[in-house]
């Protein structure tokens, strides 16, 4: 996507006003597409796609001032298309670029721009691609294999392809046929993860245990998207095993009644329902940072 990165590297110079071509090739795009690209976070620009189709793809100059600021470390480039009348984007997988260093240099890999969620105590069967970067080693003498320090946070296979688990900090590995190491800290964050709290709970209950855990309330459009990241693993309740019957959300529906959520269900959208809030259901709540998970941990081993 990006020509002039070679193996992953990118060196923006020193001119901040030099533009850096990314390419997003044609796909299936077609009119009235928005493709919006990104470096890390940051939306960098967008088009819309005429009359005329995508023909060979769009190219967008990025300034070199954009990657400045993760000199010594890594960003990732990556486009989301809205299709013509819809408001959802769909992302594309992440190209993750080293600014100006080598193996060693700091990695992070924030994916809240991702809309992301997770459920302990475990991540789909099939996960998407943009939780994927690769770091691969060339110095020393190859081959070369690889290890995380945290596998909870991320995991590392044979080519040096690394997996995010959850928000945290590890330390990732390469060591050549020699038996020298060398390695870099990768940080992950932005994902959204959820935690079982108690099988029976009104809806107060709910908010109480939440509290009390450091957790927020799982909303409505969570629960969706949740069982959306496991739609591969049906019944999800079965899978990360869980309770079959509703959760309840964050969402008031009004007149002391509130939304919940059937994860075991078969469609995403009449999966919602709603109950009384005297009701006893099961509660879960979700950690989006580091201090959330840290207060998690703490509840945990007070109770």
């Amino acid at each position: 996507m990006v020509e002039e990165a070679q193996n992953g590297f990118l060196d923006p110079g020193t001119d901040p006003d030099r533009p850096i071509v990314a390419h997003v090739p044609p796909g299936a795009l077609k009119y009235l597409d928005r493709v919006n690209l990104y470096v890390g976070s940051k939306l960098i620009d967008y088009i819309m796609v005429n009359r005329n189709g995508p023909g060979t793809g769009f190219d967008f100059k990025i300034a070199a001032s954009e990657f400045m600021p993760y000199a010594e470390t890594s960003v990732a480039v990556w486009y989301g298309v809205v299709p013509a009348g819809e408001q959802e984007e769909q992302p594309s997988e992440n190209l993750v670029l080293t600014i100006s260093g080598g193996f060693e240099a700091s990695a992070t890999l924030d994916l809240s721009a991702r809309s992301y969620i997770v459920a302990q105590p475990k991540p789909p069967s099939v996960l998407p691609d943009f939780v994927h970067m690769t770091r691969t080693a060339s110095w020393g003498v190859a081959p070369y294999t690889y290890s995380s320090s945290d596998e909870t946070v991320a995991s590392v296979d044979g080519a040096g392809e690394v997996t995010a688990r959850a928000n945290g900090t590890c330390d990732i590995t390469s060591t050549d046929s020699t038996g020298a190491t060398r390695q870099f800290s990768l940080t992950i964050s932005g994902i959204a993860v959820v935690h079982f709290l108690t099988g029976n709970a009104d809806w107060a209950g709910m908010q109480a245990v939440c509290d009390a855990a450091g957790l927020s309330p799982i909303t409505l459009a969570q629960c969706k998207a949740l069982w959306t990241q496991y739609a591969d693993d049906m019944p999800v309740t079965t899978y990360l095993g869980w309770l079959d019957y509703p959760f309840w959300t964050a969402d008031s529906v009004g007149a002391g009644t509130y939304s919940t959520y059937n994860l075991s269900g078969p469609d995403v959208n009449e999966n919602a329902s709603s109950a009384e809030g005297s009701l006893r259901h099961q509660a879960v709540g979700v950690a989006s940072d580091a201090a959330q998970l840290a207060a998690l941990r703490s509840w945990q081993l007070s109770n």
